[in-house]
C-alpha cells in the first residue's frame, strides 16, 4: 500500500479540504473497513459482499480523486407539489441543484439530532421535499508549514446564496410560507475521512403553516426565474 506514491502521500503529509486538515494513518482505514464488516457480520451471520465492494470503491475513489463529493440539504417547510402525471418526485434546477422528497433516513435522523439542529418534532415530521445541492470539495495534501498558504475557499461557501436563489425564486412565482431554517452537508463516501457537517449557525426560522403550493406547469418559470437569480 505505502509502495503506491499517490497512496502513500495520504500518509506522510496533512490530508483535508479548506474547512478540515487532519493527520492520517493506514491503520485509520483498515479499523474502518473492518469494523463495517464485523459490525454486519454479526448483525447477518455472513459476509456482506455489497458493502465491502462499497467501502473498498470509495476509499479507492478517494485515494485516487482530487476532489471529495458532499452532498448539501436543506428541509424545506411548508412545501408541496402537485404532479400526478410526473415520472419522478424530484425538480432539476442547476447542475447539481434539484429538490427533491425528503427520505425516511433523512427525517429519522433530523429527529435523532434535534438537539443540534433545533428542529421541532413536529415541523420534522410534516418536511416533504429538501433542497439537494451536490458539490466536489478540493481535497489538498500539503506539508504542515505550507498548511496556511495553501488554504483556500471552500466549494461550499456559496451553499447559502444558492439555496436563497432557490427560496427566492419559488416565492416570486407562487405564495406561500416557504423557506429552511438547516442545512446540512453529509459526506457521500464512506470513508474515515468525515469532512461533513451542519452549515446552519443562526437560531432555528418558524415560517408559519401556510402551505407553498407547486406544480408542473410552474416548473419551467421557476428554473428561470433561479438562472436569472444566479447570474446577478
Amino acid at each position: 500500500m505505502l509502495a503506491d506514491s499517490i497512496i502513500s502521500r495520504h500518509f506522510r503529509e496533512k490530508v483535508g479540504n479548506p474547512r478540515l486538515i487532519l493527520t492520517l494513518y493506514d491503520w485509520d482505514f483498515f479499523y474502518f473497513i473492518l469494523t463495517h464488516m464485523l459490525n454486519s457480520y454479526f448483525s447477518t451471520g455472513k459476509f456482506n459482499n455489497e458493502l465491502f465492494d462499497e467501502l473498498y470503491c470509495d476509499l479507492e475513489y478517494f485515494l485516487y480523486n482530487e476532489r471529495i463529493p458532499l452532498t448539501v440539504i436543506a428541509p424545506l417547510h411548508n412545501f408541496k407539489f402537485q404532479c400526478s402525471a410526473c415520472d419522478s418526485d424530484s425538480i432539476n434546477l442547476d447542475n447539481g441543484l434539484l429538490i427533491r422528497k425528503i427520505t425516511e433516513e433523512e427525517r429519522n435522523l433530523f429527529w435523532k439530532n434535534m438537539v443540534w439542529n433545533r428542529l421541532t418534532f413536529g415541523d420534522i415530521g410534516m418536511f416533504e421535499y429538501v433542497i439537494q445541492y451536490r458539490v466536489n470539495e478540493r481535497k489538498f495534501l500539503v506539508q504542515e508549514e505550507e498548511y496556511q498558504s495553501n488554504r483556500q475557499t471552500s466549494s461550499i461557501d456559496n451553499v447559502q446564496k444558492i439555496l436563497d436563489n432557490v427560496i427566492t425564486a419559488l416565492r416570486l412565482q407562487h405564495t406561500g410560507a416557504i423557506g429552511y431554517s438547516y442545512i446540512d452537508c453529509k459526506d457521500t463516501l464512506k470513508i474515515p475521512v468525515q469532512v461533513g457537517e451542519s452549515l446552519s449557525r443562526g437560531p432555528f426560522k418558524s415560517y408559519g403553516n401556510a402551505n407553498f403550493w407547486l406544480d408542473m406547469a410552474d416548473i419551467a418559470n421557476v428554473q428561470r426565474l433561479y438562472r436569472r437569480l444566479k447570474d446577478t
